[in-house]
């Protein structure tokens, strides 16, 4: 969820657009959140697997693995 905050606008202006994620991550206060921390939080309250977010995340590394399947998934990026 991205909440339009003054950082966030002035980046939108500006045209700079790929540091938005950043602002979102800097921003959690103000209710900006990214599909991987969303992710995360759903696999911690296990609504869904890890490997269920793992597919499903832009950014595969913000997902927090567990150390079991550390090994596993490095794997599976490494033969895909």
């Amino acid at each position: 969820m991205l909440i339009a905050t003054s950082a966030v606008s002035h980046l939108i202006r500006e045209g700079k657009t790929r540091q938005i994620r950043n602002a979102m991550q800097m921003g959690m206060a103000a209710g900006n959140q990214t599909l991987e921390m969303s992710l995360n939080q759903l696999v911690t309250h296990g609504l869904i697997t890890t490997e269920s977010a793992l597919a499903t995340a832009l950014v595969p590394h913000d997902i927090n693995v567990p150390t079991a399947l550390n090994g596993a998934h490095e794997m599976a990026v490494v033969s895909s």
